[in-house]
């Protein structure tokens, strides 16, 4: 039975295996891209970038099933080149190496808009978690929401990793005009919810800013317990999803009547950040530092 794998930080679906085994079509189209024999209709140099990055993402979890001289020697080259840089990048800042993860961004020679856009995002990022402890100064959301408003089919996931961040700060929701004519033209569609305008800022309703403010969560920095105090009326869901510091999802839990523990043994020291919503309308982002 054919698996499709996704590649969880763009979506793309491009990667198929069968009980294991790499698909002779899928090398085919992987050594296509490596070599360049592929042609794409918008963005001509942007999408060939990102195409091989998204071989090289798959390489690194696939290198057992793979054995062909290409794209072996495509992953080779690779791992000094941006690529390579960026993977170790964010290896570098899960484990709070923030000195090495600088040292990579400089080495970033960007030639192409996405690896420019990474080298941005990533100036910003780093220096807020290893100068700030994850706080953003006015400085710091200027440079990401240039950023987050630029086209991620031509700038690349830091786009969105950029949309993402943001979302923890302030309630702007970003779209370029690219987002919303690639989806009329069923280009690869994005996960993010975004309006029509480009840089439209969503105000609170009344009902969001009364959530919150009935909204306690405690203790921030946590050690082995987060505890949310908030009222479920009647027919109410609410939920609470932890990412990590690259902003991945690690987990989701459901929001008691009341009161919700949160069991934090499982997680190393950090900073996370935390997302409550109530019946699909979120209440608050905010970040929570874990210390051991």
């Amino acid at each position: 039975m054919k698996r499709l794998a996704t590649n969880s930080a763009s979506g793309d679906k491009n990667i198929i295996s069968v009980n294991g085994i790499i698909d002779t079509v899928l090398l085919k189209t992987m050594r296509d891209i490596v070599n360049e024999r592929i042609s794409f209709a918008n963005f001509e140099n942007e999408s060939k970038w990102m195409s091989k990055q998204s071989v090289y993402k798959y390489l690194l979890r696939n290198m057992s099933s793979i054995n062909d001289d290409t794209l072996l020697a495509f992953k080779t080259v690779s791992d000094s080149r941006s690529f390579g840089l960026i993977e170790k990048i964010d290896s570098n800042i899960a484990i709070g190496n923030y000195t090495t993860a600088v040292m990579l961004n400089n080495s970033i020679n960007p030639n192409v808009n996405p690896e420019q856009a990474y080298k941005d995002y990533y100036t910003v990022f780093i220096n807020s978690l290893a100068n700030q402890n994850g706080a953003l100064t006015q400085n710091d959301i200027v440079d990401l929401k240039a950023i987050a408003a630029l086209c991620p089919y031509e700038y690349g996931n830091a786009v969105l990793k950029a949309r993402l961040l943001l979302s923890f700060v302030d309630t702007a929701k970003y779209v370029n005009n690219c987002d919303v004519q690639s989806r009329h033209k069923n280009i690869n569609n994005t996960n993010e919810n975004n309006n029509i305008n480009n840089n439209t800022v969503s105000a609170k309703t009344n009902e969001t800013m009364q959530a919150e403010r009935a909204l306690k969560v405690y203790p921030n920095p946590a050690n082995s317990e987060l505890f949310i105090e908030y009222k479920l009326n009647e027919g109410e869901k609410g939920y609470v999803v932890l990412f990590n510091s690259l902003g991945i999802k690690v987990n989701e839990y459901d929001l008691n009547k009341n009161f919700t523990k949160v069991d934090l043994n499982k997680y190393s020291s950090g900073l996370y950040y935390y997302r409550i919503s109530i019946n699909g309308v979120v209440i608050k982002n905010d970040k929570l530092s874990i210390i051991k």
